[in-house]
């Protein structure tokens, strides 16, 4: 795998910190892991959900994140919906 960006530290860094209220527990790898590894985690950790921060060979569109529900699965149009309509409202 290639090495990080600086940017990439950054926000493998500063999304935890950001993202979760007090009561919350978040972990981070201590090194790059390919995604199957955020599905077994998520679930054998019994995590509410996961995030995977993409960005490797595909075209900068395509490069992002993605969010795991609690079954280890990405979440639903559905529930991106509702992600949505939360951030929205802020």
């Amino acid at each position: 795998m290639a090495a990080p960006s600086s940017r990439s530290v950054r926000l493998r860094y500063s999304l935890p910190t950001v993202s979760t209220p007090i009561s919350t527990r978040a972990y981070l790898y201590p090194r790059l892991e390919p995604t199957p590894a955020l599905s077994f985690a998520v679930c054998d950790l019994g995590c509410d959900a996961g995030i995977v921060i993409t960005a490797s060979h595909n075209p900068k569109e395509y490069n992002g994140y993605k969010v795991y529900g609690p079954d280890g699965c990405q979440i639903t149009t559905e529930m991106t919906g509702e992600i949505q309509a939360a951030i929205d409202a802020v």
